[in-house]
């Protein structure tokens, strides 16, 4: 895969465009008014987006899905995924996207899904979808809980 580079550049007014071109994105402000960087920060596109993943099983059938990213430069939103063992088919458990709260920014965010259909006693392997913009997706390791009554 190849390695793609992000570049921002942050001024004091705060201005954000983006460019991009081919595997790279890139930042620029101010070019035009003549107005220089404070601080550039040049960070892989494939680099921190999941930090932690985890699944708990919560009483009544259902299960606690928590994520946090480290970043969601190229992160669209996600997608939760369930199977009854873990090479078998995995189910898409969430209707629609869920969106990332911080799209294209350096900085990640807390994420909680809950998911109401289990059975008691049966055994559940889940897996989170990062979906990025042009890059490949990025799955979480697959985590097993067993539901409670």
């Amino acid at each position: 895969m190849q390695n793609r580079k992000i570049h921002f550049r942050f001024l004091s007014v705060g201005c954000l465009a983006a460019l991009l071109l081919g595997s790279m994105v890139s930042a620029a402000f101010g070019a035009a008014s003549g107005m220089t960087p404070r601080e550039t920060v040049t960070l892989d596109a494939r680099s921190v987006i999941l930090n932690t993943f985890s699944v708990r099983a919560k009483p009544r059938g259902k299960a606690k899905v928590n994520w946090e990213t480290g970043s969601e430069i190229v992160v669209v939103g996600f997608h939760v995924w369930r199977a009854n063992k873990k090479n078998g088919k995995y189910t898409q458990v969430n209707a629609e996207l869920i969106d990332a709260e911080n799209p294209g920014g350096i900085s990640g965010w807390s994420y909680t899904f809950t998911d109401k259909k289990l059975i008691a006693g049966k055994t559940y392997f889940y897996k989170l979808q990062v979906v990025k913009v042009s890059s490949p997706n990025e799955w979480s390791e697959i985590v097993r809980i067993t539901a409670k009554p």
